[in-house]
């Protein structure tokens, strides 16, 4: 039983991780999905709206259109008019959708609960079961706060359905809408755990294509593709350097002491490389014994000089059974201030930077600006 209960336990913690993950990564992906949603659901509603008052009084003869009613339409049209010409705007603020959702949700649950309560108080309500039941589905939105705004609104809808409705109605008003919100309550959890773990399969999907299999850091190709991004949309003010650095005699280590042992010392260098750097620079394995590192931001010689030291020296404490001598690495290295620089062209001259590295010697660098 203890082992049931502590499983459970960690189900909800994983679970609640993902899901702050997700809204803590994905907002960008949120807003944009929120924002077509609010386009579709109130453009939706002005539809439905005009459908309903035209099919309603064939078929409840005594329907008379209330202010409620005929004030839903209009405010309906102007959700959809701002939000279809804030999309076409394409700045996506996540705290502008998320306001302008939120805003939108309120102003169903204050019409659908003016439209069940006073438009007549002998007649059963209709839709705010149902709408609370679908409302979790409408937009993706934190837990907590799904929860209060449904509990708020249920609470003014008993508070309300008691006071003015025929007491024999408002039970059964009252019955559908705990059942509506009940109902709500589990799918809103389903279907932002469903999200949540649909977003964090995408993430690792992601990281495994970008990730180097032995070292664990970027693979080439994704090195080369953020290299690029970073180089083409940064900003006349923002520096970079790039370092370009293979291992000395790496051919002699695989042949000695097998490639289980080369590759042992490859993830040992994924492992520390990260920590000398910054989160936001890139740092890559370009295949064989072959790194590369992209300095985002101001840099001078003799701190990039210290970044050098600081590899090698790393290099040099780890330790491989049956090697006898350190392991080394050569180092080229170039600093840019050139905001038009291509990465094929910083790549060249980091490469050019190594080669005179080796040919002055093992355990070397050479940096250029």
């Amino acid at each position: 039983m203890e082992s049931l209960r502590n499983a459970f336990r960690a189900y909800l913690k994983n679970d609640r991780e993902k899901k702050r993950q997700y809204f803590h990564t994905a907002y960008q992906e949120i807003a944009e999905l929120n924002l077509k949603f609010l386009q579709l659901a109130s453009v939706s509603t002005v539809f439905l709206l005009l459908l309903f008052f035209l099919l309603t009084p064939f078929i409840i003869t005594d329907w008379d259109m209330t202010p409620q009613h005929s004030l839903f339409l209009p405010v309906s049209f102007l959700f959809a008019v701002i939000s279809i010409c804030y999309g076409k705007s394409k700045r996506n603020n996540y705290k502008t959708i998320f306001i302008l959702c939120l805003l939108y949700e309120i102003t169903l649950l204050i019409f659908i609960i003016l439209i069940d309560i006073f438009t007549d108080p002998g007649r059963p309500g209709s839709f705010f079961g149902p709408l609370a039941v679908a409302l979790p589905a409408l937009f993706i939105l934190p837990l907590k706060l799904s929860y209060l705004l449904l509990f708020v609104f249920e609470a003014l809808y008993i508070t309300l359905a008691f006071s003015y409705k025929v007491h024999f109605i408002a039970q059964y008003d009252v019955f559908a809408s705990v059942v509506g919100i009940t109902f709500s309550l589990v799918i809103a959890q389903t279907i932002l755990h469903l999200r949540s773990s649909d977003f964090d399969l995408r993430l690792r999907y992601q990281q495994l294509s970008q990730q180097d299999f032995l070292s664990g850091i970027l693979n080439k190709q994704a090195f080369e593709e953020a290299a690029h991004s970073f180089l083409q949309n940064r900003t006349p003010a923002q520096h970079c350097a790039l370092l370009l650095f293979d291992l000395d005699d790496f051919k002699n280590i695989n042949d000695t002491l097998g490639h289980y042992a080369g590759d042992q010392l490859l993830r040992k260098i994924g492992d520390f490389l990260p920590q000398l750097f910054r989160v936001s620079d890139l740092i890559g394995r370009f295949g064989g014994d072959e790194f590369v590192i992209l300095i985002k931001g101001s840099i001078t010689v003799h701190t990039l000089e210290r970044k050098c030291s600081m590899i090698q020296q790393r290099l040099h404490s780890l330790k491989l059974t049956g090697l006898d001598t350190d392991v080394t690495c050569s180092i080229g290295g170039v600093i840019s201030h050139d905001p038009q620089i291509t990465y094929e062209e910083l790549f060249i001259q980091a490469d050019k930077a190594l080669y005179t590295a080796k040919g002055n010697g093992k355990n070397r660098w050479h940096l250029t600006e």
